[in-house]
């Protein structure tokens, strides 16, 4: 069978979507503010990127904005199952153990039979291409994310008594919106939480105190050039690392964050180091290993 590759845009649930469905600066989550998103998957998309939301009064926050386009293909598949099923009537005889009496029995024999199975697989593929603006038009960070799924139209288990087949349609819709639910939990992961004067680890030291007033400026960057600066004297403070990993955590880079919350964790073993690292590696981490 050719391979068929299909868009499914019904118009009670993919409708085409020229402009977002939220409108630009609807506050969301706590480090962005949602703006136009574009493709067939858009609405349903935006949708639960609001679910996954914090809402809040933030109009400094950045803006994403981007592309969701959804698309669906069907392929030929063939299983061969083992599978129980009555032969013809056989006679033999059965001790009874509480009586000791011997019956003589007629029962149909049972026996394994292999059975092919030919059906569809649908794959669905949603992108999310994202970028992240500043105030100022400027581009913070942006990526393109995919996530794939796969679901089964007949086949084995819908073969089973009283089991019903869903129709490409529904079955498209259906991994339509469990795609679209892991891709707004994941990259809202992605650009992490806001972090508040208050997350920082505290440290007594001149250049830490600096740096914590000027993040309770809004000022990061030069923040994170103190804390840089502390390294150049203790490659090993735990603080220092740590908090500069809060910044690439703020800025979207967790590669970088992960790093330093694993070099403030190797330093101090504190459970506020652990848990940034969890947090961050959770994300990084490949979804089969999650």
């Amino acid at each position: 069978m050719p391979k068929l590759i299909f868009h499914f845009i019904p118009l009670a649930f993919l409708c085409l979507v020229t402009a977002s469905c939220a409108q630009p600066g609807t506050q969301l989550h706590a480090s962005f503010n949602v703006g136009e998103f574009t493709g067939n998957a858009a609405e349903s998309f935006t949708r639960r990127l609001s679910a996954h939301g914090t809402w809040m009064r933030a109009s400094a926050l950045p803006t994403l904005v981007g592309v969701a386009d959804y698309a669906v293909s069907l392929h030929p598949a063939q299983e061969t199952v083992s599978t129980m099923e009555e032969g013809d009537l056989i006679v033999h005889w059965v001790n009874e153990p509480l009586t000791g009496e011997v019956w003589l029995v007629e029962e149909p024999d049972t026996k394994w039979v292999p059975k092919d199975f030919s059906y569809e697989k649908l794959h669905g593929k949603l992108t999310i291409s994202w970028k992240l603006i500043g105030q100022e038009g400027d581009l913070l960070a942006e990526g393109t994310n995919d996530y794939n799924i796969t679901r089964s139209l007949g086949g084995p288990l819908a073969n089973r008594r009283g089991a019903t087949v869903q129709s490409p349609d529904s079955l498209a819709r259906d991994a339509l919106a469990e795609l679209c639910e892991t891709a707004a939990s994941n990259i809202t992961e992605i650009l992490g939480p806001l972090h508040a004067e208050g997350d920082l680890a505290p440290a007594g030291d001149n250049l830490s105190v600096n740096a914590r007033n000027l993040v309770a400026l809004g000022n990061w960057e030069e923040a994170s050039a103190l804390w840089e600066e502390l390294l150049t004297l203790n490659p090993n403070y735990p603080q220092a690392l740590y908090n500069l990993g809060l910044f690439y955590e703020r800025k979207g880079d967790l590669t970088q964050a992960a790093a330093y919350f694993r070099r403030a964790f190797l330093n101090d073993q504190s459970s506020r180091y652990r848990n940034a690292l969890t947090r961050v590696t959770a994300v990084l981490r490949p979804p089969d290993l999650r």
